[in-house]
């Protein structure tokens, strides 16, 4: 009995070390002589434990045959990326590709009861708070030095935050913000975190952020079963308000921030390249247009990494992007890996939306993932980046040990 239990709680530390480390990635470019032993050696560790517990496979069916098919894809994407770049390029930008799929893999053998998931997600919640005070902080006191550069952005100084470059927490305030809406927390510390990501998304002077909260909030209003939502709505409201009133230096944010959309009353600015509009439609519609310049049998087939540049560190070049990630997917890994997204998406998508009416984590997996999805048609490397898509791996998880009934007495 000891031993199993002593077994267990090394599991469990791993499991929630794998997280923290996954979540600390912007530490691995000013430290990296600490990062970086601690990674290899964590993953060293947690390698050992699974191959002596056993690789643990679930099942097959399309979904399960969609995610065997992408870890697939990977050596395919590997192979594909020497036509068109060296082995620097590859080196460089494999495993930023690759951190993600060895994280689902680990959850997937580590995590063994409903509470890990929990566990988890108080983890996303603490590192995205930290991420919230680091742009507030950046306000009072300048830039971070471990942090990517700052610039300036509609005459205010932008700021990255510590989930890493200064788009990233636009992208992911949405999904974080609705873990919070749904976790089972004191009302007061859920008004106090929620107000604290809101207050930051105006912070980011990203468009993104503030039409992720508009999301959240009509989610939180009309679909999401919520306890006390109209009283939590008015007091996060109240206190954006008092936010906005005694600290001057955060209401600029907030009205540059609103006016940056292109939207006023009576009026809606679709020509200006910088109003939330024209972004919308250059990135819904002028994403297909652009892969349109490339042989079809090029984009049939992809660039390998060389199509993720940016996304996978690499710098700009012949392939550039589309800043939408189904479309830059046909730039990865072509028409296979667009497909193979896709289904393992709708897959995910409709295993969820069975669950959501008898479980609560799987209503939260399923808007989150919605959030996501959305997201994706206007960020490209959503699925690759750790903090954008750490809720989409962890749902899949979540799916896979629900339907083999791991958690039947749990739920």
């Amino acid at each position: 009995m000891n031993i199993q239990k002593t077994h267990s709680t090394i599991k469990d530390t791993l499991l929630f070390i794998w997280t923290i480390i996954v979540l600390s990635q912007v530490l691995k470019g000013s430290y990296p002589h600490i990062y970086f032993p601690i990674f290899f050696f964590t993953f060293f560790i947690i390698i050992i434990f699974i191959f002596q517990k056993g690789f643990f496979v679930k099942g097959v069916d399309i979904f399960t045959l969609q995610i065997w098919i992408f870890y697939f894809l990977i050596i395919y994407i590997s192979g594909i990326t020497f036509i068109y770049g060296g082995l620097n390029d590859f080196l460089k930008a494999f495993p930023r590709m690759l951190i993600m799929p060895l994280t689902f893999i680990v959850f997937l053998n580590l995590i063994s009861s409903k509470d890990h998931f929990n566990v988890i997600i108080d983890i996303i919640i603490f590192f995205s708070a930290i991420a919230a005070i680091s742009l507030i902080y950046q306000i009072y006191n300048g830039p971070l030095h471990f942090l990517v550069d700052s610039h300036v952005r509609l005459g205010l100084g932008r700021y990255a935050s510590t989930f890493g470059s200064v788009t990233i927490y636009g992208g992911a305030v949405g999904i974080i913000t609705l873990l919070v809406i749904k976790r089972n927390l004191n009302i007061l510390l859920k008004f106090i975190i929620i107000t604290l990501f809101l207050t930051s998304a105006f912070v980011t002077l990203a468009k993104a952020a503030i039409i992720n909260i508009l999301i959240v909030v009509i989610f939180s209003l009309f679909f999401i079963k919520i306890k006390d939502k109209i009283y939590l709505f008015l007091l996060t409201f109240s206190g954006l308000v008092l936010v906005y009133f005694q600290f001057p230096e955060i209401g600029i944010y907030i009205i540059k921030s609103y006016q940056s959309l292109g939207i006023s009353p009576g009026q809606i600015d679709t020509t200006s390249s910088s109003s939330f509009v024209y972004q919308f439609l250059k990135r819904f519609f002028y994403s297909v247009e652009y892969l349109s310049q490339f042989n079809v049998v090029k984009i049939f087939f992809g660039f390998g990494l060389i199509g993720g540049q940016g996304v996978f560190g690499l710098p700009f070049s012949f392939a550039g992007t589309t800043h939408n990630q189904f479309m830059d997917l046909y730039l990865i890994g072509g028409v296979f890996l667009f497909l193979n997204i896709v289904i393992m998406i709708l897959c995910l998508m409709l295993e969820l939306y069975k669950m959501k009416k008898k479980d609560s984590l799987a209503e939260t997996f399923f808007f989150c993932n919605i959030i996501a999805i959305i997201n994706m048609f206007f960020f490209n490397g959503f699925i690759y980046q750790p903090v954008t898509s750490i809720v989409f791996w962890l749902s899949i998880v979540y799916v896979l040990n629900f339907r083999n009934l791991i958690y039947e007495k749990n739920i």
